[in-house]
């Protein structure tokens, strides 16, 4: 019985401490909800916030929560804040609230690049540093750099100097026109409206086209004055800039209203008190040459003067242009309008250059071999009395001639009276013998009856070899012809007549050039490559056509063609290889078949002729003085070097001839 009574009282006990600790929970709650300020959900969504002195750290770590983002927090942030809200808000808005509530308190939210926050006090954020870009709303602190195009820099400065918030920074770059804000997204968003509206160019653009003046020279007019009233050149908005357009010999201006409308007045009753029909200049020409350059110039004047009047056939009553040429001082006389000289100026100055040049050097190789072998035996038996011979062998291949020798002997007797026809069957015999190679043995005579008889051997065995190297060179203008022949030149006979009644006889003559003969017109082209039109000759004289003929054999080896080649390449032009072989066998017929005995009445030579012949060519193009001294001191140093080694006390007469006459004057300084 006291057993249950005593389970009794501790159950009621029991009961009343279980009340008891419900009531406290749901106290608690209800301290906690006025203290933190959450209530709970509406059913439209949203959070509604009701903090009342809460500490600020809680009140960052519950909008954390509720908005998903990460906060860090400074250390120095610390604080009670109240923030009441009667409506709803969204993540956003929460976020919004913060802000607020941390810029009222002297902190702030800071972005970073790992999408968290930063919150940290207000003051020094500038010197520490705001992330670039951002939000454009808020009180988050952002850098934005500004580069005004109109109104400068430093007047830009002073403009939005005044929106800089208290915790803000605005300064200037050096030297690269530019400006920093440090500051409240939203200040930062305010700065950038206020500059988009001031940095405008209020500049307006007119062009003037010039009938009487040079482009050129109206826009260093126009500039002069508007330098000496600092209108033109001068920085910030509205400035005035003049520029010339040479084409069309227009001017444009670039400024305020106000300036534009001062000067261009000003241009055009310039340009209007010019209109005198023309204007007379002497141009200089440096490099080219005044007649080419005045015929040239004259017809793009023609083209101008067609393409601008209404009918194409003039200038509309304008002054035509005319260029004289001043040949003692290479200078040309323009005699035109303005802008007509204007262009002449531009083609004068594009094709008034120092052209390049080009040193053509050839090698010419020639490389022959002959060989001639020859034997012959002719005969001759005749009767006495004067009669006629009556058997007698003679070939065309060989020589001297036996009728020519047997003629001599057979009428030394005949013609005694008769000196003059006896002299020259003589000569005759003579000059077989006069033009004889190799070897030639014979006997002739006569017996008492008057019997003629003899024969003569010829034998020759010849061989020649022959290498002939040419190097001929010339230096010529890109486009120009030059030509160099050394060599000698000979007459050739191309005619003969007689006078009246066959008397005074006289010949006709023509003078060719024997020799090495090169002509070039190079051309440069793009890539130092070189276009070249070529004439390579190569000539000799090879003898008379006929024993005692006046009339001359040359040798001749020509090559025209056109090829292109590369600075300093060396490029065959052509050549020949030649072989030639002969054989010829003069025979009595029958007779000289016979084997063994046949050799008396034959004739046999025999001979071949090799000829190697080629040519070279390289072209160098020469453009500067450096250039040139190069090649000529190459030239001129190979020369020297030459004579040096020929010359027995090892000097050179060209050093003599070059301190003594090309430069006296330090032949003179040297001498004590």
């Amino acid at each position: 019985m006291v057993m249950d009574t005593a389970r009794t009282t501790m159950a009621r006990a029991a009961k009343t401490a279980a009340a008891g600790l419900l009531a406290g929970s749901m106290a608690l709650a209800l301290w906690l909800s006025v203290s933190l300020g959450v209530a709970a959900q509406p059913a439209g969504g949203g959070e509604t916030l009701n903090f009342r002195d809460a500490d600020l750290a809680t009140v960052i770590e519950e909008i954390a929560m509720l908005t998903g983002r990460t906060f860090i927090v400074d250390p120095a942030v610390r604080g009670e804040v109240t923030v009441i809200s009667q409506t709803p808000l969204d993540t956003e808005g929460l976020f919004q609230v913060l802000q607020s509530t941390l810029d009222v308190n002297g902190f702030t939210a800071m972005p970073t690049a790992s999408g968290a926050y930063k919150v940290v006090p207000r003051d020094g954020v500038a010197r520490r540093g705001a992330p670039m870009g951002g939000p454009d709303t808020g009180d988050t602190m952002v850098t934005r750099v500004f580069a005004p195009r109109h109104i400068g820099h430093l007047a830009a400065l002073r403009l939005l100097q005044g929106l800089v918030g208290e915790d803000g920074t605005l300064v200037a770059t050096r030297g690269s026109d530019k400006l920093i804000a440090v500051d409240s997204a939203a200040n930062v968003a305010r700065m950038a409206e206020l500059l988009a509206e001031l940095d405008r160019d209020p500049s307006v653009v007119r062009t003037l086209k010039l009938d009487n003046t040079a482009a050129g020279e109206m826009v260093d007019t126009l500039r002069a004055l508007a330098a000496e009233a600092e209108d033109e050149g001068a920085a910030g908005p509205g400035a005035l800039r003049i520029v010339g357009v040479a084409s069309t010999n227009s001017i444009v201006l670039k400024g305020r209203p106000d300036l534009v409308e001062r000067y261009l007045p000003i241009a055009r009753q310039l340009d209007a008190d010019n209109e005198t029909g023309g204007d007379i200049r002497v141009v200089y020409l440096k490099h080219a040459k005044a007649e080419e350059m005045a015929s040239l110039l004259q017809q793009v004047a023609n083209q101008l003067a067609a393409q601008r009047s209404p009918d194409g056939q003039g200038q509309g009553g304008r002054l035509e242009t005319s260029i004289g040429v001043h040949a003692e001082t290479n200078s040309l006389i323009v005699n035109g309008p303005p802008d007509v000289q204007k262009l002449l100026d531009e083609v004068i100055s594009k094709l008034d250059i120092r052209r390049p040049q080009v040193l053509v050097e050839a090698i010419i190789v020639e490389m022959s071999d002959s060989a001639a072998r020859e034997l012959g035996l002719q005969y001759v038996l005749g009767g006495g009395d004067g009669n006629l011979p009556f058997t007698v062998t003679n070939f065309s291949q060989s020589a001297p001639n036996i009728l020519a020798a047997t003629g001599a002997v057979t009428l030394d007797d005949q013609l005694d009276d008769d000196d003059d026809a006896l002299d020259n069957v003589r000569q005759a015999a003579i000059n077989s013998l006069l033009n004889v190679n190799g070897f030639i043995g014979g006997f002739a005579g006569q017996t008492d009856n008057g019997t003629l008889f003899g024969f003569i051997l010829n034998a020759l065995d010849r061989d020649v070899q022959s290498n002939v190297l040419s190097t001929p060179s010339v230096m010529t203008l890109d486009n120009s012809e030059a030509r160099i022949n050394v060599g000698q030149e000979i007459p050739i006979t191309t005619g003969e007549a007689l006078g009246a009644n066959n008397q005074n006889p006289f010949r006709t003559v023509e003078r060719q050039d024997v020799g090495v003969i090169l002509e070039v017109v190079p051309q440069i082209s793009e890539g130092n490559s070189i276009r070249l039109f070529i004439r390579q000759e190569v000539s000799s004289v090879e003898g008379p056509a006929t024993a005692n003929a006046v009339d001359l054999i040359t040798n001749q080896r020509e090559i025209e063609t056109t090829v292109l080649a590369d600075d300093g390449e060396i490029i065959v032009l052509g050549g020949l290889i030649e072989d030639d072989e002969r054989v010829t066998v003069d025979a009595v017929p029958l007779l000289g078949d016979i084997p063994g005995l046949g050799r008396l009445f034959r004739s046999e030579g025999r001979s071949r002729q090799r000829t190697n012949l080629m040519v070279f060519l390289r072209p160098s193009i020469v453009r500067g003085v450096e250039d040139v001294r190069r090649v000529t001191d190459q030239k001129y140093n190979y020369i020297r070097s030459e004579q040096i080694r020929r010359s027995g006390d090892g000097q050179s007469t060209l050093d003599l001839f070059t301190d003594q006459v090309l430069t006296p004057d330090a032949a003179a300084r040297e001498q004590p």
